[in-house]
């Protein structure tokens, strides 16, 4: 399944999460993606829909996430951001990127200069 697709599914998932449960992966699913910028999308994609899949399951039984996955969403994200595998391509586009934005905001003045 491609990426994006598996974010539309997550998407539509959690309209299914009782209010509780979806602040806790709210706040799960905006961690990983910020913090994973240097990791494989995809990888990260297909955990977070596992866990919502497994949150759903728990809820299912009348357990919330908070109890399934334990009361800190910010190191469960922890954990799982370092079993991802680090995504070199990406990572090297934005070193690049960064760098040449770097580069333009020093010669942007000297250009502008008139003297």
């Amino acid at each position: 399944m491609k990426t994006n697709k598996i974010i539309e599914r997550n998407a539509e998932l959690q309209e299914h999460l009782t209010k509780e449960n979806k602040k806790y992966y709210g706040n799960l699913l905006v961690y990983i993606r910020v913090m994973s910028l240097i990791r494989d999308e995809k990888k990260s994609e297909e955990m977070l829909l596992e866990i919502l899949e497994d949150i759903l399951e728990g809820q299912a039984h009348g357990q919330s996430a908070e109890y399934y996955l334990g009361k800190n969403p910010k190191q469960v994200a922890d954990n799982i951001i370092k079993e991802l595998p680090i995504n070199v391509i990406d990572t090297i586009k934005i070193i690049i990127s960064s760098l040449g934005i770097l580069c333009l905001l020093k010669l942007i003045p000297i250009l502008v200069s008139f003297e």
